[in-house]
């Protein structure tokens, strides 16, 4: 008979709080809020938090250039709030969550919204999914944010919401199932791109709002360089 592998995680039956430098973090259920600052070149790997995550910057205290893999929240109908509060603190200040990568992570079960990307910058989703939450994800005041791939389903009011001050919001992918898969005033903002065929409603029509078919052109002319030939 094969073995059983059971993947037992370190439970902690409290909030917890993250903050390092080079850090390495695997495995952890927390039965509490997770709260992330001042963190830097650092990865998170297969933690769930029930009661959601905060990842916060602040002046001395950012979150900078860290892999959050496999985070979760939202394990059944009793999920929290909001899944995922991605900010800087001080609403005048410059962006202080920046250049971070999610991956494969997921909010399930969220009242409110999976993942709120608040004055942020340059922070790329990939695989990311947000399920029967009030919204799937809110993006407000927040730039360079890039959605790859990822299944955002049975969310009441939008999959993605683009807020005042959201620009240059790429997404390539993602399997947007609600009626209403891209909403919000900025919607159409300055260098917003949607791949070709990439970006699907319920009826099954590529996403007409914000649709560009020439994205590489697009993130040309955006100053931005894509090499194909490995150089």
């Amino acid at each position: 008979m094969p073995t059983a592998i059971t993947g037992a995680r370190t439970v902690i039956n409290d909030d917890a709080t993250i903050s390092g430098v080079g850090l390495s973090i695997r495995g952890y259920h927390v039965n509490g809020t997770v709260t992330i600052t001042n963190l830097d070149q650092s990865e998170l790997v297969g933690v769930y938090a029930r009661d959601g995550f905060i990842i916060k910057g602040d002046v001395g205290a950012g979150v900078y250039h860290n892999s959050f893999i496999g985070l979760h929240t939202g394990l059944d109908a009793s999920g929290p709030a909001k899944g995922f509060q991605i900010y800087t603190v001080d609403p005048m200040d410059v962006a202080r969550v920046n250049n971070n990568v999610f991956v494969g992570c997921s909010a399930r079960f969220c009242a409110t919204v999976g993942y709120e990307v608040l004055r942020a910058s340059g922070n790329t989703f990939i695989g990311c999914g947000a399920e029967t939450n009030g919204k799937g994800m809110t993006i407000d005041n927040a730039v360079r944010i890039t959605i790859v791939g990822g299944h955002f389903e049975t969310n009441t009011t939008t999959d993605i919401e683009l807020n005042a001050g959201a620009s240059h919001i790429r997404m390539f992918g993602p399997c947007l199932l609600n009626a209403s898969p891209v909403t919000g005033a900025n919607k159409d903002a300055t260098g917003n791109i949607y791949e070709e065929g990439g970006v699907f409603s319920t009826i099954g029509t590529s996403l007409a709002i914000g649709h560009k078919s020439n994205w590489l052109d697009l993130i040309k002319a955006d100053e931005s360089t894509i090499r194909l030939d490995g150089e």
